[in-house]
């Protein structure tokens, strides 16, 4: 029945016919999902993470592998900003298709939340989607002006468009009672766990997108590469420390291996 639910939610969007510069994923992240939890009493959880998941893959799509201008970009990002039931008056169509698409799903998950008197749930899955979209654009007119950004630069925006605390967010909306408001404080305070996930994310993700030519915004990634090795270590390596003072051990000497490896290569 959960699947059907997310099945017809996929279909409803009509990706090959209103966003065909979208990723079909719908079962494959589906699929995703099931890895962060398989119980029955997390039901909920698995159908609102596939959904907000879908939504933000989709998302990556419009900024990286559409043809909007960056002027379409910046509309669609003061909607969501907004959160502006009226906006899509003002955006092109196939936009303004998905912008809906995203204010119903949000309702429908308030709504279901609402019932249980934990509508305030919501509002934190929404403040984390404005914070990738606002990366999202930064990243889009770093590309539109030709402008390769430094480490400095790149990483903090980089590691929040990598999207980790924004599923870490999305993934305690429908645990039940699991999740408590200081569950919600604690991961949008980017506590060491979220933060190493989002640039160990962040990380891998460019090295793989720039192997297979996808990276069209950062094409002098190549200069970049051994410090982003690096600073993989450095986040392992600061992992290892915290867990030692919590007097617990991490199997991270094979990842650490691994990427030495390609430190040195």
């Amino acid at each position: 029945m959960m699947k059907i639910n997310v099945t017809r939610w996929w279909k409803d969007l009509d990706v090959a016919g209103k966003l065909p510069f979208a990723r079909d994923r719908g079962v494959e992240l589906f699929f995703w999902i099931l890895g962060v939890y398989y119980e029955p009493q997390y039901f909920s959880a698995i159908r609102i993470l596939t959904k907000l998941i879908s939504l933000i893959s989709i998302n990556d799509d419009l900024y990286d592998a559409s043809n909007a201008t960056i002027e379409e970009l910046v509309l669609y990002h003061d909607a969501i900003q907004r959160w502006d039931v009226s906006a899509p008056d003002q955006l092109p169509d196939y936009i303004k298709h998905f912008y809906q698409k995203i204010l119903d799903t949000y309702n429908m998950i308030e709504d279901e939340m609402a019932k249980q008197g934990r509508s305030y749930r919501v509002e934190y899955a929404k403040s984390a989607l404005k914070d990738m979209v606002r990366v999202y654009l930064i990243e889009a007119k770093w590309y539109h002006q030709g402008y390769v950004p430094t480490m400095e630069e790149y990483m903090p925006v980089g590691k929040l468009s990598a999207g980790l605390r924004s599923l870490a967010t999305a993934s305690l909306v429908g645990m039940g009672e699991v999740a408590t408001k200081e569950a919600f404080d604690w991961v949008i305070s980017d506590p060491l766990i979220v933060e190493a996930s989002g640039v160990i994310g962040r990380l891998m993700d460019d090295v793989v997108s720039h192997a297979v030519g996808k990276m069209r915004a950062f094409d002098q990634l190549v200069d970049y590469m051994k410090l982003y090795y690096q600073a993989l270590l450095d986040v392992y390596n600061m992992i290892d420390d915290e867990m030692a003072k919590e007097g617990k051990s991490y199997a991270t000497d094979h990842a650490k291996t691994a990427v030495s490896f390609k430190v040195r290569v």
